[in-house]
């Protein structure tokens, strides 16, 4: 059955798990308590100040990347920064601690 014309449909859902970071794009999602999609954006970067992190703030973002498994429950983290940080992975999303030391390293 085809929507009728005019009609808003959903193309394609993407949750971005890491705030600025590679999104994944899922079959479906549920609404959580706080009406947002669970999943998304349950970890965000910020500065020593406290200031949300993106890319707009920090180029490096630019080159970080974040592949997670299909499950959601590891996330990989990767990015070129000339640093010498090397990829690891992160149990998601409990692995947050660990994940914060890595982001600490990459951005210096």
């Amino acid at each position: 059955m085809s929507a009728p014309k005019n009609q808003p449909q959903l193309a394609r859902i993407q949750l971005f798990p890491i705030k600025s970071l590679d999104p994944i794009v899922v079959r479906e999602a549920r609404i959580g308590p706080n009406g947002g999609l669970e999943c998304d954006r349950v970890w965000a970067m910020c500065s020593a100040d406290g200031r949300w992190l993106n890319a707009k703030r920090a180029d490096a973002m630019h080159h970080l990347h974040a592949a997670f498994d299909d499950d959601l429950s590891a996330v990989t983290l990767s990015g070129a920064n000339g640093r010498g940080v090397l990829p690891a992975t992160f149990p998601f999303p409990i692995g947050a601690s660990e994940a914060a030391a890595w982001f600490s390293d990459f951005f210096g």
